[in-house]
């Protein structure tokens, strides 16, 4: 993959997922990943939720950068996703998917789970730029039993955004 190439896909995962349609932000979801993400990673970072609540559809993004140069690109990729997992199951999850693919600039990993009422999906991508900082987004997308064909249909078109 090109340096250009390589940039455009950090911005990518820099910039993640656009909020679902007609969906109502959800802060009530940020803190809890936030602190979920800084005690599996120790990165800085910032979440956005959303939710359609009446429906019990939910979803989260996480933006995560490494503060310095990271020693080791490939460790600290894969950490990102091994942390994903972690994280899921740590929280109680049976993961019931798991993929993890790899190019030379960028690693993406895709999880599918359950967690007592909630069935959901996980994608996360990470990459190095050329100063060493380590880039990476997740994004989550689960349901309850309220409206599960219609939550599973639009955690569908939320994740594809973010499979690019």
């Amino acid at each position: 993959m090109g340096r250009a190439v390589a940039i455009l896909v950090l911005a990518a995962i820099a910039q993640g997922p656009a909020a679902p349609a007609r969906w109502d932000a959800t802060p009530a979801l940020v803190a809890p990943a936030d602190a979920a993400r800084t005690a599996a990673t120790g990165l800085g970072g910032a979440a956005e939720a959303w939710s359609d609540p009446a429906a019990g559809c939910f979803a989260l993004v996480q933006r995560l950068r490494s503060e310095a140069a990271v020693d080791d690109r490939r460790v600290a990729v894969a950490d990102v996703h091994t942390s994903l997992r972690a994280a899921l199951e740590s929280g109680g999850a049976i993961i019931t998917a798991w993929g993890l693919s790899r190019d030379k600039d960028q690693t993406r990993s895709v999880a599918a789970y359950s967690s007592g009422p909630f069935i959901g999906w996980a994608h996360s991508h990470a990459g190095v730029d050329a100063t060493g900082i380590l880039h990476a987004s997740t994004a989550t997308c689960f349901h309850n039993d309220r409206s599960p064909a219609h939550c599973a249909a639009r955690c569908r078109t939320f994740l594809a955004g973010f499979a690019q």
